[in-house]
């Protein structure tokens, strides 16, 4: 275990598995375990907000007869840049996180809107809140997300200039502050080199689990984990594909 000076935030990085761009049953049969090296940021601020939105879903299936049916419905995939070229729903239009008023100037209040990323429909969930916070009270969330999408062939648009290799990463751990689980935060993880973000709400134990699909991933990449927002990092680590360790950083 390593206890961190400042006012920082519990991981515990159980395992990151690397795999082909395949199914999801073939994902689980292809894992390959990687290290993590976690190094620590100073002067974060230990106040932690929780996060009691809940967002309204709508499943995929749904959200296809809406594409089939030609119904005016604006589609956000609020992944990065390189995710949304690499590929995305038909249709969709991108809309990385963190939102701004600007992004969507052009948007009418009473539009319907779907969100939707990997992670399968948190980082998603955290854009639906920030679109409400906005104006915009009709805003569902796609409950499967964009791996559920793409696995059942639904319709997507694929720049073929983008094809890259993608690993897929799982991470699971504990937020705790003075020995007490922190639930219902916002942790992400970013890529660092491509700018990548996936995010997750810790449950109640304060466990989180995180599924990351990364194109360009190499070995010993840099990846940030923030909380509650993206201000600042609460911590750097680099994986490689020799040592599986178990990283427990406790807040104080």
């Amino acid at each position: 275990m390593k206890v961190l000076h400042s006012k920082f935030l519990f991981f515990s990085l159980l395992f990151i598995v690397s795999c082909s761009d395949t199914t999801a049953e073939e994902k689980k049969t292809n894992n390959t375990k990687i290290a993590s090296n976690v190094s620590p940021i100073s002067s974060i601020s230990s106040e932690v907000k929780q996060n009691q939105y809940k967002p309204k879903f709508i499943k995929a299936d749904e959200l296809l007869k809406k594409i089939n049916n030609n119904e005016n419905i604006y589609i956000f995939d609020v992944r990065n840049d390189l995710s949304y070229k690499e590929g995305h729903i038909k249709g969709a239009k991108s809309l990385p996180l963190p939102l701004t008023a600007d992004m969507v100037k052009d948007i009418p209040k009473n539009s319907e809107i779907v969100t939707y990323c990997g992670c399968p429909h948190h980082l998603s969930s955290i854009a639906a809140e920030q679109l409400e916070n906005l104006g915009y009270r009709n805003v569902r969330v796609l409950d499967e997300g964009y791996w559920y999408w793409k696995d059942k062939n639904y319709p997507l648009e694929v720049s073929q200039d983008f094809q890259s290799k993608i690993a897929y990463l799982k991470i699971s751990g504990k937020v705790l502050k003075d020995n007490k689980p922190l639930s219902n935060v916002d942790l992400y993880i970013k890529h660092n080199k491509s700018g990548q973000l996936e995010a997750v709400k810790t449950k109640n134990d304060g466990s989180y689990t995180i599924d990351f699909h990364i194109y360009n991933y190499n070995k010993n990449d840099l990846f940030n984990f923030y909380l509650g927002n993206l201000s600042n990092p609460v911590q750097v680590f680099s994986t490689d594909k020799e040592i599986n360790n178990n990283i427990d950083i406790i807040v104080k």
